[in-house]
């Protein structure tokens, strides 16, 4: 896991594409299951780092006189 909080950020969308993609192919072989597993999965990721670009935006930062 990345230290930098945009990393942070880039790798949950990273991960969020992972698992659509995953859910994508879960749906072309007629996997329903596990293709909607897939997709919530991927929801998680992409909330995840929605929440971090708000927390990143929310961060106080340092003022030096």
């Amino acid at each position: 896991m990345p230290a930098n909080l945009g990393d942070i950020t880039a790798y949950h969308k990273e991960e969020a594409a992972r698992h659509y993609a995953l859910a994508q192919a879960a749906r072309d072989r007629g996997c329903i299951e596990e293709a909607e597993y897939q997709a919530g999965l991927a929801a998680r990721w992409e909330e995840a780092a929605q929440e971090q670009r708000v927390g990143m935006g929310q961060q106080p930062t340092r003022r030096f006189a």
